[in-house]
């Protein structure tokens, strides 16, 4: 009997070493890990626009996914315009080019976490958000020294570390340049590149720059790429204050092209 007690308190021993080990030890040296060598682009965190001057320049109106902006172009090439079920391309005479995209509401955070209510609702819960920019928000403005590095819960361990891969996987490399909060009185969001930080260089080494904005119907998408672009000065910050400024929601559904018109 002593025997089979010693053993008892021998496997009991073994298992809380198990758990302590699984539950605490373990995260705790990932999270260290993590914080020592953070993964790419975790450090960046968007701040102020420096610049809101808006282009006057004569440009186009365009309507896409129930959504109306200005662009500060004319020269839009509609032969080499292409629209997809969920994106538009739009080519410019000048080489420029934007991607036009939208999504629903929650539609992001379906992607990461699955389109179960049940799921939705933990992970609001989790990470203490209300709506996609919120969420986004946090991610982006979540870094390397926010890690809770002596915690005891695990789940907190494992959340911390899956915010910064996916900060540094959401993120694209031109984030580097310029990262920025950007909106206007309907639309709240991020500009990812600077496009005065390669405005100098050669066409084929200018900066794409990426926008996210966010309303109470959805994200609208807008990536300009200026590889090909022949304008000299490259596209300026006051264009893209444009663009921004004028996003307004329209009534009716969802379209894949509404108008086009020149102002």
């Amino acid at each position: 009997m002593p025997s089979l007690r010693r053993i008892v308190v021998a496997l009991a021993i073994v298992f809380m070493i198990g758990v302590l080990v699984t539950q605490w030890i373990l995260p705790v040296t990932m999270s260290f890990q993590e914080a020592r060598k953070p993964p790419s682009g975790s450090w960046l965190v968007p701040r102020e626009l420096p610049d809101r001057s808006i282009s006057s320049a004569p440009g186009t109106k365009l309507s896409y996914f129930g959504n109306v902006f200005e662009v500060p172009w004319t020269d839009v090439d509609d032969a080499k315009t292409k629209s997809y079920p969920d994106a538009a391309l739009l080519t410019f005479h000048s080489g420029l080019r934007l991607m036009i995209g939208a999504s629903p509401q929650k539609f992001l955070r379906s992607d990461f976490f699955g389109k179960s209510e049940i799921m939705q609702v933990r992970v609001d819960q989790t990470f203490g958000i209300h709506s996609d920019y919120d969420f986004f928000s946090n991610l982006y403005n979540f870094t390397p020294d926010r890690i809770h590095l002596w915690a005891i819960s695990p789940r907190l361990h494992y959340r911390d570390m899956f915010m910064l891969e996916l900060k540094s996987t959401m993120l694209p490399r031109e984030a580097e340049t310029g990262f920025f909060y950007i909106g206007n009185s309907n639309y709240k969001g991020f500009q990812e590149g600077d496009p005065a930080a390669s405005s100098n260089y050669h066409p084929q080494s200018r900066s794409s720059v990426f926008i996210r904005l966010f309303s109470d119907q959805g994200c609208l998408n807008l990536t300009l790429f200026q590889k090909d672009f022949q304008n000299p000065t490259g596209v300026s910050q006051s264009e893209i204050n444009r663009i921004i400024q004028s996003v307004h929601r329209v009534d009716g559904s969802p379209t894949e092209k509404g108008t086009t018109s020149h102002n």
